[in-house]
């Protein structure tokens, strides 16, 4: 028999050997974790996207409703407020459960729930019953609430801004998207039909997070359900951080809410007179605001958060400023200056949202989800009230008085960025 080689025994050889195969295993459980956690936050994306889309598939569907139910149109409208209602108690009383319960059993419990309501929704026999179905829809809707912070629990080191940016990406695009869909889809088999398709999207929702979705972290907080909720004021005074970005968000909704809300009266009326099909186009515009989310993400993973802060509000400040002379130029010009506006607009909303939710997550990492409570209710509140006053700003003010304001309120929060408010762009400043 052939002697074996002396250097397939030599001991060096054989352990470097060893070492290159533990480095490539190594290397290989690495990238199957990345891809692993790559299809989780995948799957997350989606849950806030279907989620926030099935809160608004009711409105474009309201003259529908009306007239197969003989109601008024402006009865209907109810549906849309008993939603809106259904949403912000789910966001008080439902959202917080997250920092105390399986945030990936909370999730199941929530889409199953939602699913149900809408397949409710869809048989309901008179409007008293549609709207329990959308008040208990709104209240399962605060699902994105519990994914989000879950995408920030799982996200890679160092990655967290960019994993919400990502994760909140998929709320935008589902918000966007759901009126024209809902509506396109409507007209083609009926609103019934279209609120059960949403059932079962939910179902599939709820396969991919059962069988894509790995164990969530184990929560470290053990307090009674009563202690959950009112610990969140007391987490709103005691995170300096919390209770600034809170201001900030409040700002960007209100004026995202009036220029939103004022579209439709501006669009709608001379020089424009575009029906509401055409108006509800405008919004793939501000898909644009998809990628600003996703970017704004990376830059405050880079420690750029006051920048990305300051340059968010500047393009909500250019972009008013273009519907503005959109608006009063009118023509095939003033459409193109509205369209660039609309992009510049939520553009820099979604970036300043995505910018504060990463740095409230990043801060307050075992009170993740009672950190988003305190910020989003804040922020439903301030963009009701930028909803109601877009009204009365057109019928006195017209497009001067919509993205004149819309514009003061971004150049206020601007000028709140430049002052001690916003200097949380260092990991170290976050705590302050």
């Amino acid at each position: 028999m052939k002697p074996m080689d002396k250097k397939a025994t030599d001991p060096e050889l054989v352990s470097g050997m060893l070492i290159r195969v533990r480095r490539t295993l190594s290397i290989q459980r690495i990238g199957d974790a990345m891809t692993t956690q790559g299809h989780a936050i995948s799957i997350l994306a989606l849950v806030c996207g279907i989620g926030a889309a099935s809160l608004y598939y009711i409105q474009p569907l309201l003259v529908s409703i009306a007239v197969d139910m003989r109601v008024s149109t402006a009865t209907i409208g109810v549906t849309v407020t008993a939603t809106q209602i259904g949403n912000c108690l789910g966001l008080l009383f439902v959202a917080p459960l997250g920092d105390r319960f399986d945030r990936r059993q909370l999730l199941k419990v929530l889409i199953s729930i939602a699913g149900g309501a809408l397949v409710v929704a869809a048989l309901s026999v008179n409007l008293a019953m549609l709207c329990a179905a959308l008040a208990i829809l709104g209240a399962a809707g605060v699902m994105g609430m519990i994914a989000i912070p879950l995408a920030a629990d799982m996200a890679l080191d160092g990655r967290g801004g960019q994993t919400t940016g990502y994760v909140m990406s998929g709320m935008l695009v589902g918000i966007l998207a759901s009126r024209s869909v809902a509506g396109f889809v409507a007209g083609l088999i009926g609103w019934r039909r279209m609120l059960l398709l949403g059932g079962v999207l939910m179902l599939v929702v709820l396969v991919g997070v059962h069988f894509m979705l790995p164990p969530a972290p184990q929560m470290a907080e053990s307090a009674t359900y009563r202690q959950l909720i009112q610990s969140v004021p007391t987490i709103i005074r005691g995170s300096g951080l919390l209770h600034r970005r809170m201001v900030l968000g409040s700002l960007s909704f209100c004026a995202f809410s009036i220029i939103w809300t004022g579209l439709t009266y501006g669009l709608s009326a001379a020089p424009f007179n575009f029906s509401p099909a055409t108006i509800g186009l405008f919004g793939i515009a501000g898909l644009a605001g998809a990628a600003a989310a996703r970017g704004a993400g990376t830059a405050v993973d880079r420690g750029w958060a006051l920048g990305v802060t300051r340059s968010s509000w500047m393009f909500m400040v250019a972009g008013a400023v273009g519907m503005l002379a959109g608006g009063l130029g009118g023509g095939v010009v003033g459409i193109i200056l509205i369209l660039s506006g609309i992009v510049a607009f939520d553009a820099g909303m979604q970036a300043q949202h995505v910018t504060s939710q990463s740095l409230v997550s990043r801060a307050l990492p075992t009170m993740r989800s009672r950190g988003t409570t305190a910020y989003m209710t804040v922020n439903l509140l301030a963009g009701a009230i930028g909803s109601a006053v877009a009204g009365p700003l057109w019928s006195f003010f017209g497009w001067g008085g919509l993205c004149g304001a819309a514009a003061l309120v971004s150049l206020a929060a601007l000028m709140t960025c430049n002052s001690s408010v916003a200097q949380v762009s260092t990991p170290g400043s976050l705590s302050k």
